[in-house]
């Protein structure tokens, strides 16, 4: 699959004619020198361009999917007549332009149809929207915690025969990594990926977690730095916490968790780790650290890919969550994920409507 790239008024002139067979091309241009410059092109990455010229009929639609090939500053690659178009001899002079074409706007309608803020766009209706940011009615009121579905857009009123989407959908989430067990020790001439897990070997023996993209090939950053997250534990016992936008404290909204466990990515430990859930308050204050979970034993995992439930009985709703290790297993690593579903619900009650906005029986 091919992951696409957008610049803006991209023009380069070919240096020597081309025949429908030729895949390199050379320009006039050095490429670092014009707007494909800031494009950072690795492996399946592209970009469509249209070729086209006075003498000839019609234009052809190419991808590029390599620049300075070679290290040659004027030479480009690309894959010939997409999109319908046919791959046509083009002599010297043509010009090559990044602009829309049909293809791309399909593609790019077919990602907003479906898309999360899409979503949240064809449901906020302002009658139907609790608001706390000048963007009004597609906020995302906990970021990183409860993605789909369920936490969008906090629904405060309706009709009788609708039901928006964020009030009828389990919201699920995931915590980046963590290590319930030893982790390896960092070093500096390996590259890492998103979900790797890595320790300080230096005291205080830090362990972090590599949770963003990093560039293909490239050199790790320096531990701590760039993609790295502490997952230490913080001084009331939690790897990891989950909770409201800072600022966020509605009285009325609630997470009614109704499943939360573990996924087990990378297992080589000898002994099982215990651990347990608690619950956090609006502000992101700990209220208990095991009140939703207490000292379970993950005994059921003896394996890498494997996933265990936490509890499944939780009756109340929550305003965060915290997860801690009681007792880490011991004799290698156990890598995973603590995971999350259940409802996001806002009781809608005057105290939590904001003054800024009509209240909920409409009176001004």
């Amino acid at each position: 699959m091919l992951f696409e790239r957008y610049v803006n008024n991209a023009e380069v002139t070919l240096q020597s004619a081309i025949t429908t067979s030729d895949t390199d091309l050379f320009l006039t241009e050095d490429v670092t020198a014009t707007a494909l410059n800031p494009v950072k092109f690795v492996a399946l990455y592209f970009m469509r361009a249209t070729l086209s010229h006075a003498s000839v009929t019609g234009l052809e639609i190419v991808y590029i999917t390599s620049l300075v090939t070679g290290g040659v500053a004027n030479k480009i690659q690309v894959i010939r007549g997409r999109e319908g178009t046919t791959a046509k001899n083009w002599p010297v002079g043509t010009k090559i332009q990044c602009r829309a074409t049909a293809g791309m706007m399909r593609k790019l309608s077919a990602q907003t149809l479906f898309d999360q803020s899409g979503y949240g766009i064809s449901i906020a209706d302002g009658a139907n929207v609790k608001a706390y940011h000048p963007t009004k009615f597609n906020q995302l009121l906990a970021p990183h915690s409860w993605a789909v579905g369920g936490m969008p857009l906090l629904v405060e009123r309706g009709v009788a025969d609708t039901s928006p989407m964020s009030s009828a959908v389990e919201g699920v989430g995931a915590s980046c990594s963590v290590e319930l067990g030893v982790a390896p020790n960092y070093d500096g001439g390996t590259t890492y990926y998103p979900g790797a897990i890595v320790k300080d070997p230096s005291p205080p023996y830090t362990v972090y977690s590599m949770e963003t993209g990093v560039d293909l090939g490239a050199a790790a950053p320096a531990l701590g730095a760039g993609y790295w997250s502490e997952v230490t534990e913080d001084a009331d016992g939690g790897i990891f916490r989950v909770g409201f936008e800072s600022g966020f404290d509605d009285p009325d909204a609630w997470f009614y968790p109704s499943e939360i466990g573990f996924i087990c990515d990378a297992h080589t430990a000898t002994t099982t780790p215990t651990v347990s859930v608690g619950e956090l308050d609006a502000a992101g204050e700990m209220v208990s650290l095991t009140s939703l979970a207490s000292a379970v034993a993950l005994t059921t995992i003896d394996g890498a890919h494997q996933r265990v439930v936490l509890t499944n009985t939780v009756k109340k709703g929550v305003r965060g969550l915290i997860f801690s290790i009681d007792t880490a297993a011991t004799g290698g690593t156990f890598k995973g994920r603590f995971y999350w579903k259940g409802l996001f619900v806002c009781s809608n009650t005057a105290a939590g409507w904001p003054t800024a906005f009509p209240n909920p029986d409409g009176e001004a």
